[in-house]
């Protein structure tokens, strides 16, 4: 879903796959993926979810935090949710996951976001979907433009 480097190093690339993987591969001549981290508790890799974005800290180098946009199974229903995991090894592994926003609902099946970037600001930018179609209510005819 989303392939990225780390800030300053173009020596490897890393792809958060839909269901919940994170994995890394050389940027000469790849031949094998490597799974470096995976989101936790069961992804929701249905239609237009699962993990949706990923987005390396600035600043990853002196904190490993990488950070990801996935939508997982709640209790009630599908959610969304950003977390932020660390890496103790440069990108080799990624653990202690922290809920950053969220979780929220998404009742439908369609319509999901999860696009995360930096800014030149130094924020995390986000973008989540509508939650679905089912959540738009047209209260008069549409008007051709």
């Amino acid at each position: 879903m989303v392939i990225t480097q780390i800030p300053g190093d173009r020596t490897r690339f890393f792809a958060a796959e839909i269901e919940g993987a994170i994995v890394s591969f050389s940027a000469q001549n790849p031949t094998s993926k490597t799974v470096v981290g995976r989101v936790p508790g069961v992804v929701y890799a249905e239609g237009e979810s699962g993990l949706l974005g990923m987005a390396f800290h600035p600043r990853f180098a002196q904190n490993g935090y990488v950070y990801l946009s996935f939508v997982r199974i709640g209790t009630d229903d599908v959610e969304s949710l950003i977390i932020r995991m660390q890496s103790p090894d440069n990108g080799l592994t990624f653990g202690n996951p922290v809920t950053i926003l969220g979780p929220f609902a998404q009742p439908a099946a369609n319509h999901k976001g999860g696009d995360l970037h930096f800014g030149p600001d130094g924020y995390l930018y986000a973008s989540f979907g509508d939650g679905g179609l089912s959540l738009i209510h047209i209260s008069e005819p549409t008007r051709p433009y």
